[in-house]
């Protein structure tokens, strides 16, 4: 919490090639984050397995060949606040191929983490259980 009472969060971005084997920096990414708050280890199994099939969606839908491309690439955004990760996943492109790829919206929950597909963005919300929910920032 913020010295005024205020819920504090933290941003961490990352830009990739869209490739399939980059998924495992975004899964440790994660995890780390997500550890760093006390997530318990079903959690971050949890965690881990919804971000690598957000990942291969992303991949599936808006770089359908697996090669990348120079002119595009993968932006993940992490939000983090205590006792909740989000991962934020977005193609940028000149083409923006990832924006009408994707349904207009898609809400959908399982695994203790919220998937969320709106306007070309992916988002997943993952937290921790509350008992183990735990170090304010």
């Amino acid at each position: 919490m913020g010295n005024d009472g205020t819920l504090t969060c933290s941003v961490i971005y990352l830009r990739l090639p869209p490739l399939v084997r980059f998924a495992s920096v975004v899964r440790v990414v994660a995890a780390s984050l997500a550890a760093d708050d006390n997530f318990s280890i079903s959690a971050l199994a949890e965690l881990r397995t919804a971000v690598q099939n957000a990942f291969e969606l992303v991949l599936e839908e808006a770089v359908p060949d697996d090669r990348g491309d120079a002119d595009t690439a993968l932006d993940v955004r992490f939000l983090v606040a205590p006792g909740r990760v989000q991962v934020e996943f977005s193609v940028a492109s000149d083409v923006q191929p990832f924006a009408g790829a994707l349904p207009m919206s898609h809400h959908s929950e399982g695994s203790g983490a919220v998937l969320v597909i709106e306007n070309g963005r992916i988002t997943l919300t993952k937290r921790a259980t509350p008992e183990t929910s735990g170090t304010q920032r």
